[in-house]
């Protein structure tokens, strides 16, 4: 029916409906899981217009709709750095209300990157600056980084990251 509907219906496609309907393979699947006669009657006519219909060209093709993305960004936590040039901030990633990911990043008015990410969510995962240029990450030892860096740099500020993975046993 969508190819129908956007005029683009694959001759082979409609082959096969014309095939599926005309040998009545739907009624009898239907007939399988115990649909009675009456219900059988109307799925029978409801095909058969449906046929009608596929065989008719569609005269304007209906607008194809691209999907609408919601991205969601949920901080942790921000973490201003001692120097106050910089900050280390953790979120988790949402993509149409699904979670992706939990990132990190360090950040500079003017621009900064990623630090590391890894999926988890609701893993625990904190920081401290132990000086303006060493971020010491305390991190769940079970959590698998997919980007793990060693150090930070922008515009000439940079300084190294030390990860310290602690039990989570309960």
């Amino acid at each position: 029916m969508a190819q129908w509907e956007t005029k683009s219906l694959d001759p082979q496609i409609l082959v096969k409906v014309k095939d599926v309907i005309q040998h009545d393979s739907d009624i009898a699947l239907w007939r399988e899981l115990g649909a009675d006669e009456k219900t059988l009657t109307k799925r029978r006519a409801a095909l058969e217009n449906f046929l009608i219909q596929l065989a008719r060209e569609r005269p304007n093709p209906k607008r194809r709709i691209k999907p609408k993305h919601e991205f969601r960004e949920d901080f942790l936590f921000k973490l201003p750095a001692p120097d106050g040039k910089k900050i280390f901030s953790v979120s988790e990633i949402f993509n149409n209300g699904v979670y992706v990911h939990t990132g990190s990043a360090v950040s500079w008015p003017d621009g900064g990157g990623s630090v590391c990410y890894f999926n988890g969510q609701g893993k625990n995962i904190s920081a401290i600056w132990r000086d303006s240029q060493t971020l010491q990450i305390a991190h769940d030892s079970d959590i698998l980084f997919s980007l793990k860096r060693d150090t930070f740099y922008f515009s000439g500020d940079g300084g190294t990251i030390v990860y310290i993975p602690i039990s989570n046993d309960k």
